[in-house]
């Protein structure tokens, strides 16, 4: 499944989508956003949020002006994420290619970060309902709570399961989940529906963050576009290490967390194959498919339809992807 072919069904929403995107963070007055814009522009992503909101809404009939608000104030906040995330993790690639931070430094990259966020606020405003407002706030403070989590965390190494799965829940099924919520809502989804499309978010977007965390053992950088590794050398513990060291002796453990802490040449490598042969990556994919599984069983409450179809077929995309 090709991620082209589960956005087909939303095509010309997307290409709105693409258009409201630009108009809302471009100024035409100050020189150094314009000119940041125009570095960014072609690096737009894969628009899985967009595509999940306008999907969520089409299940309910057809896409509006709340649908396309809702579309922009997600990816506003997410992008303004990405960029401080950068910053924080000292990253020089972002999809494949050199990240705002290492072009014109960290201090723009936050500012434009925080005018990002700036639009999505005044976006959300424009849009004239409170709920919106509401869901948006709740995943903001959700996405710095499960970054702060990992940076405290990064110091010592410390994290477990179900620690990992609440971080997890709260950078990456937050704000999937905003996006099918808010989608949903534009299209007068009930209560049960909303809830619904709620669970299916958020499992759907810790599966997808599990499948990101197998591609750092198992993919290629050349077609993922960040270093495979690069969560180790930032000191993130994922799932297929959590696994692994959950099969190993107290003494196993700690000497794997002294290479990742001080590594020398070869150590990262060292500590991968250590997740792979533990049963770490097959492990981590298990449990991929089974979070892809519950956001299934959630959509059960809308009739079958080539719209739900198509949200099956992204959640299958979610665990197979190879980027």
């Amino acid at each position: 499944m090709r991620l082209e072919q589960v956005q087909e069904l939303v095509k010309p929403e997307l290409a709105e989508f693409c258009r409201r995107y630009d108009a809302a963070i471009k100024t035409g007055k100050t020189p150094i956003v314009d000119q940041v814009i125009r570095f960014l522009s072609g690096r737009r992503g894969k628009m899985l949020r967009p595509t999940l909101t306008y999907l969520s809404a089409r299940l309910l009939g057809d896409c509006n002006e709340r649908t396309h608000f809702a579309a922009v104030v997600v990816e506003l906040l997410h992008n303004a994420t990405l960029l401080h995330d950068d910053v924080v993790d000292n990253s020089d690639r972002r999809r494949g290619l050199p990240s705002l931070n290492s072009m014109f430094g960290n201090k723009i990259s936050v500012l434009f970060g925080d005018y990002l966020l700036a639009n999505s606020l005044l976006s959300m405003l424009e849009c004239g309902d409170a709920r919106v407002f509401e869901v948006l706030a709740r995943t903001a403070r959700r996405l710095a709570k499960g970054e702060l989590d990992q940076a405290a965390r990064s110091k010592n190494l410390d994290m477990d399961e179900e620690t990992y799965y609440r971080m997890v829940s709260n950078k990456t099924g937050a704000l999937v989940a905003a996006s099918c919520v808010l989608g949903g809502m534009s299209g007068g989804a009930t209560d049960e529906q909303v809830e619904a499309l709620r669970t299916f978010g958020e499992a759907l977007g810790v599966a997808f963050q599990i499948q990101d965390d197998l591609l750092d053992y198992t993919g290629s950088a050349s077609i993922i576009g960040k270093p495979v590794g690069g969560d180790l050398k930032e000191r993130k513990i994922t799932l297929p290490l959590l696994h692994a060291f959950s099969r190993s002796s107290a003494s196993e453990v700690r000497e794997m967390k002294r290479l990742i802490t001080r590594p020398r040449m070869g150590d990262l490598s060292r500590v991968a194959r250590f997740a792979v042969e533990r049963g770490g990556v097959d492990y981590a994919r298990a449990r991929a498919l089974d979070f892809s599984r519950e956001a299934l069983e959630a959509l059960a409450c809308f009739p079958a339809s080539p719209v739900r179809d198509q949200l099956h077929a992204f959640s299958a995309f979610a665990v197979e992807r190879s980027f």
